[in-house]
C-alpha cells in the first residue's frame, strides 16, 4: 500500500488573512450567483417561459462580474440540483403512494374484522338466510 506524504490542503493558519477574507468572499459570491440561478431556473419551469432575453450565463456574468468559466461552473451546478430535486420529488410521490395504498389496505383488512357497527351491518346484508344473533 503506498502512502502519500504531501497534501494540497490549505490551513487557515498558513494564509494570510487578506487572501482568506478574499477566499471567503467569492465563496459566498459564488452561493449567491448559484441561488439566484437556481431561482431562475425553477421559475422558468414553473411559468414555462423565459425570464431574461440573454441566456442565463450572460445574465449571471453581467449581474455577478463574473468570468466564463465560473459563470458556467455556477449554471452548471444549478442544474444538477434541480435536476436531483426533480427525481427526489418523484421518488417522494412515488413512496407516498405506496404508503397511501398500504394503509388502505390495512384499513380495508379491519374494517371486516372490526366489530363496528359498519361491519356488523355489512355481515348482516351478505348473510341473509341467517338469523341475526348467528353466524355462518
Amino acid at each position: 500500500m503506498k502512502k502519500a506524504y504531501f497534501s494540497k490542503r490549505i490551513w487557515k493558519k498558513e494564509i494570510n488573512d487578506l487572501t482568506l477574507v478574499e477566499i471567503a468572499s467569492l465563496s459566498e459570491l459564488f452561493n449567491r450567483a448559484k441561488r439566484f440561478v437556481f431561482q431562475t431556473l425553477v421559475r422558468q419551469k414553473r411559468w414555462n417561459r423565459e425570464l431574461h432575453k440573454e441566456s442565463i450565463h450572460l445574465v449571471v456574468k453581467k449581474k455577478f462580474g463574473v468570468n466564463d468559466y465560473i459563470a458556467n461552473s455556477i449554471v452548471r451546478e444549478s442544474q444538477a440540483l434541480l435536476k436531483a430535486q426533480s427525481e427526489l420529488n418523484k421518488l417522494y410521490i412515488k413512496q407516498t403512494d405506496e404508503k397511501i395504498k398500504k394503509k388502505l389496505k390495512v384499513k380495508d383488512r379491519t374494517f371486516f374484522f372490526n366489530d363496528s357497527s359498519h361491519a356488523c351491518l355489512y355481515r348482516k346484508s351478505c348473510m341473509r338466510g341467517c338469523p341475526e344473533g348467528t353466524l355462518p
